[in-house]
């Protein structure tokens, strides 16, 4: 089991204020991962199955090629598809290493459900306007 000063979502200013339970719940929807630079996370046009919380570096956004967003520590994609109908309409590349907690669709509802599951929905409607 994590600490709460040592699990990564704990650092996200996202749960700011979260309790350890909460951290512990939802982490046990989320898996740790290290990606190297220059790494494609989600292709625009293909099916997307996985929200992806950037714990650390950085990421590129774009969509028919043009630069859309950069994203970074605290951030997350991949939220578009996973409440549409599945299909991704951005390429999101990472420009540094990463370390990202990932979610499956199926964990991706249990989020949403979760103390994230305002803020996913809002940023969400956000991004979609």
């Amino acid at each position: 089991m994590w600490k709460r000063n040592r699990h990564p979502l704990a650092r996200l200013p996202l749960l700011d204020g979260a309790s350890n339970a909460v951290i512990q719940r939802l982490a046990s929807y989320m898996t740790l991962v290290r990606l190297p630079a220059g790494r494609v996370l989600v292709t625009e046009g293909q099916r997307n199955e996985q929200f992806i919380l950037i714990e650390s570096g950085a990421v590129s956004v774009t969509r028919d090629g043009q630069p859309v967003a950069e994203l970074s520590t605290g951030d997350f994609v991949g939220e578009l598809s996973l409440l549409g109908d599945g299909v991704a309409n951005a390429t999101v590349t990472t420009t540094t290493a990463v370390d990202a907690l990932v979610s499956s669709s199926v964990e991706f509802d249990a989020l949403l459900r979760s103390t994230l599951g305002e803020a996913i929905q809002a940023t969400a409607a956000q991004r979609s306007a």
